[in-house]
């Protein structure tokens, strides 16, 4: 906020005076901010600073107060922090400002610290970038995989039951959440998945573990059982796929199978409901997804190894967008980091300087996260909302209890009143100018917990409102008959009633949608966002396809970063640190450096390997063929000594030679 204009200790100490003077409520929030910000302007033209002064100093204390509500001792210590980390910004802008009377270790301290901010800062750009990049190729590499192995929606399969090939009589993982009987009501209303017997009414372990837990043939005990193959793809599945266990099931299966296994139709509990409920919109949801996933991995569909025009086309467009969009919002981690854990208020300030730097350094990568994280959230909500009404619906039918069918019904209406109104909140929030993705999740946040704040209020105003005149003024009230019970009463006791039983309600229909959103987008964008990191060499490798388009990313990021010090002081030795980066990189080429130490071109290097020395292998595989030779003509004679000439030597000796360049061709 600061960075146009000087900044000035005394008018900032004088606008925080007027803030806290005006502050009297022993608790506020930002919109009291926001009225004592109206009414100081109002008198500005009595104040000793500008509208504009006031403005930076109220939003720079909004935007690093980490409390929804807060005291005026509060606003000060946000305050004194903004302060201190103003002084410290005017300071390191020019740290040569004042150089006079300072020791040369000050002057080098100096000197170092502008060297060091410059290094720190380009290396903040470049990792963005990198991670930008990274999730590019990626989602190359991803397209690779078929999407019913991202997103599996088979609810007979794994992983949402699981075959246990040591049981050969029982199995206690089968139970199917689609496998029903509706026919008779004294027996179970949940099936086992259907499985293969042997002969003698035991399980086929090979069929069932093909059908059951590989039903696509790709993972080693599939290839044990020698399972058909259904699925052809060119990259190793095993860093897509967990080990086929019991505890690797879906959550949400285990869950399902723990409280509606050997259920009939009079035993299915709220509980059980529940499970049922967010097992099948995580499964329907992923078939949704793995949908979704089919369409756009077309786009991307790309062998390893391969490049085409339009994956070059491809890459450049998400390199300049995902960096840009990363770009912006590559403190985000930084600053929840600094919500979560205010305790930097309390350090020095060069302890917490260094921390500031640490953490903003490490954000660029997590930062990323966080924004695949809000767009997913955004798209899979409605999603897990949709088809939360049709696993209302089929668990109404299976289960017999009034009070279970009653919840089902109140979460079908539940579920279809957030599904508009999160579409309603979506076009609102897009409709305004800033329609960012950060933007968006923030306001339609906003909106919910506005909307929860007015349901709250609803609910609470409906209890009596009475005061505590009967307590204070003794038995004659609480002996009233008439009045305890006439119907005032009854009636402020059934919507006291109505009340404690419609929240926990409301508490649970909300809570179950959103915690298998979070679960699921916690899991689709750590897939897309960190999971890369298993398989980084291959990635590595993937970068010699676009490695010129790399490269010029690489010095564009770099002649920014110096046009933007072509104003700043000192600018001469941050730019100096910024053209050794170019002329390095120029000199060493530090991208396929990286690649070769990869061991990326095991072409190029078999070719350098077979090429060096070659006079040296050529005299070994001459004198190779000499002592052969000998050998061959003493055990024909023993008594005659045979003496190859030149041409035999040399007509061999090339032989050799280049049947062992060739590879035998020759």
């Amino acid at each position: 906020m600061f960075d146009k204009v000087p900044f000035d200790e005394k008018i900032f100490d004088a606008v925080v005076r007027d803030i806290t003077k005006n502050i009297t409520s022993a608790n506020i929030t930002t919109s009291d901010l926001n009225n004592i910000e109206k009414k100081l302007k109002r008198e500005i033209d009595s104040k000793s600073y500008t509208i504009s002064d006031l403005v930076i100093v109220i939003t720079s204390i909004k935007d690093n107060m980490s409390k929804r509500i807060f005291t005026k001792n509060d606003v000060q210590v946000v305050a004194k922090e903004v302060k201190r980390l103003k002084a410290t910004e005017e300071v390191s802008k020019n740290p040569f400002a004042s150089l006079e009377g300072l020791s040369i270790m000050d002057k080098f301290m100096a000197v170092f610290t502008i060297i060091f901010k410059t290094i720190i800062g380009i290396v903040d750009d470049f990792i963005v970038l990198l991670v930008s990049i990274f999730i590019i190729l990626n989602l190359f590499f991803r397209s690779n995989v078929d999407s019913a192995i991202l997103y599996p929606n088979n609810p007979n399969a794994y992983p949402y039951v699981f075959f246990d090939k040591f049981g050969n009589t029982k199995q206690t993982f089968l139970t199917s959440s689609v496998e029903t009987n509706l026919k008779d009501s004294e027996d179970d209303v949940f099936l086992d998945t259907p499985a293969f017997f042997t002969s003698d009414g035991k399980y086929d372990i090979k069929q069932n573990v093909c059908k059951i837990n590989d039903p696509y043939g790709v993972t080693m005990e599939g290839e044990n059982n020698l399972c058909d193959k259904k699925i052809a793809t060119d990259v190793d599945l095993k860093d897509f796929m967990n080990p086929i266990t019991y505890e690797n099931l879906n959550f949400f299966a285990r869950k399902f199978m723990e409280t509606n296994s050997e259920k009939t139709t009079n035993d299915l509990s709220l509980y059980g409901m529940l499970c049922f409920v967010m097992l099948t919109i995580n499964i329907n949801a992923n078939g949704s997804m793995q949908s979704v996933d089919s369409f756009f991995s077309s786009m991307f569909k790309k062998k390893p190894g391969e490049s085409t025009p339009l994956h070059s086309i491809l890459f450049v467009f998400f390199t300049f967008l995902f960096y840009n969009m990363f770009q912006n919002t590559k403190y985000s981690f930084a600053n929840l980091f600094a919500k979560l854990f205010p305790f930097r208020s309390s350090m020095e300030s060069k302890n917490a300087e260094a921390v500031d730097s640490f953490v903003k350094l490490i954000s660029g990568l997590f930062s990323p996260f966080m924004v695949f994280f809000k767009f997913f959230f955004l798209f899979v909500y409605p999603l897990i909302l949709f088809h939360s009404t049709f696993a209302y619906v089929n668990y109404s039918i299976y289960a017999s209890g009034l009070f279970v069918k009653l919840f089902c019904y109140l979460g079908v209406a539940f579920s279809l009143m957030m599904f508009l109104t999160h579409f309603g909140l979506m076009i609102h929030s897009i409709q305004k100018k800033n329609v960012t993705i950060d933007a968006i999740f923030a306001n339609i946040i906003k909106e919910f917990i506005q909307l929860i704040n007015v349901g709250v209020r609803k609910l609470t105003s409906i209890l009596p409102k009475k005061n505590l005149e009967g307590m204070t003024s003794g038995l004659p009230s609480i002996c009233n008959f008439k009045e305890m019970f006439g119907f005032s009463f009854i009636g402020n006791i059934l919507r006291s009633i109505g009340m404690m039983f419609l929240t926990p309600i409301i508490i649970i229909l909300f809570t179950m949608p959103t915690f298998v959103t979070l679960y699921m987008t916690f899991d689709i964008t750590k897939s897309v966002t960190l999971d890369f990191f298993k398989y980084i060499k291959i990635l590595i490798c993937e970068m010699k396809q676009f490695q010129n388009i790399i490269r010029a990313f690489f010095w564009i990021i770099v002649a920014r970063e110096i046009t933007q010090y072509m104003d700043k002081p000192m600018k001469f030795i941050t730019i100096g640190i910024l053209i050794c980066i170019l002329g390095y990189d120029a000199v060493k080429n530090i991208l396929k450096q990286t690649l070769q130490e990869n061991k990326c071109f095991p072409e190029t290097n078999n070719n350098n390997n077979n090429n060096v020395n070659i006079n040296e292998k050529l005299s070994d595989l001459i004198m190779t063929n000499i002592n052969t030779t000998n050998n061959e003509k003493n055990s024909s004679t023993s008594s005659q000594v045979y003496t190859p000439t030149i041409n035999e030597i040399g007509q061999r000796g090339l032989k050799t030679l280049f049947s062992s360049l060739t590879g035998g061709l020759v």
